[in-house]
């Protein structure tokens, strides 16, 4: 994790074994959240507390809770705080952060990693919460599936069981101002075009979790510059996908 100021709200984490108090279907409520996931986990979720508990089915170390475990917790937290929390990833380009958006599969990872192997700073993967049009630093890793793993040449760590390999990243600062933000989707052929204020505003509420709901700071996040790229499924492309998501960020 990044360094924080101290004056930000702390929130004690713990993992138990699976018990007969573990949460068994998800309840969203005013001050308190139980999650259950189809996998086999489940968390609860305390605002007065400021606590989550973790029941989990096997031994899970600091980095596995770290990166996947922790974001759903940490989403419901953000919303808490007043802050907006999406499942996205962020890089840092021209002074700023710049949000990347796509859908599972979408390649938003992996597009993210190889920015990363270009020296382009990874503010965040995975989630990205943002106070007041300031985006937060996110754990300092990557976790690509092995198939996009492969051009590293075997040099990542298997995690998550051998499910993942982690690309670890360089520290950067606990924030940077959001400039703007990209929605990755694959086509035939590349296309990067604008984003209406209309279309903006669904795209960012379809990245939010549903029993979050949307919040009203997505009004200011969808006056920010926005582009769609349209991208092929080919990993060549992706030297031409960062290329382009510079040089709309630096302009």
């Amino acid at each position: 994790m990044t360094p924080v100021p101290e004056s930000w709200t702390p929130v004690r984490l713990e993992r138990r074994a699976i018990d007969s108090a573990s949460p068994t279907t998800t309840r969203i409520g005013a001050d308190a959240v139980e999650l259950a996931f189809e996998s086999g986990w489940s968390a609860r979720v305390d605002r007065r507390t400021r606590a989550a508990t973790f029941y989990l089915p096997r031994p899970v170390g600091d980095d596995e809770l770290v990166h996947p475990f922790l974001a759903p917790p940490a989403m419901h937290f953000a919303a808490w705080l007043g802050r907006s929390a999406f499942h996205a990833g962020a890089f840092l380009a021209g002074g700023g952060a710049w949000a990347l958006f796509a859908g599972r599969t979408g390649g938003k990872s992996t597009t993210l990693a190889h920015l990363a192997g270009q020296a382009v700073p990874v503010l965040a993967d995975d989630v990205l919460v943002v106070d007041e049009g300031v985006a937060l630093a996110g754990p300092r890793c990557i976790d690509l599936r092995p198939t996009a793993a492969a051009r590293f040449d075997g040099s990542l760590d298997a995690v998550r069981r051998g499910e993942r390999r982690r690309l670890s990243l360089p520290p950067v600062g606990p924030t940077a101002t959001l400039r703007g933000w990209f929605a990755l989707e694959w086509g035939e052929h590349f296309e990067i075009v604008p984003l209406g204020p209309s279309e903006r505003l669904v795209e960012l509420a379809g990245h939010c979790r549903p029993e979050i709901g949307i919040r009203p700071s997505l009004l200011d996040l969808a006056g920010l510059p926005a582009w769609r790229l349209k991208r092929p499924r080919d990993p060549a492309a992706l030297d031409h996908v960062c290329g382009q998501l510079l040089d709309a960020a630096l302009r």
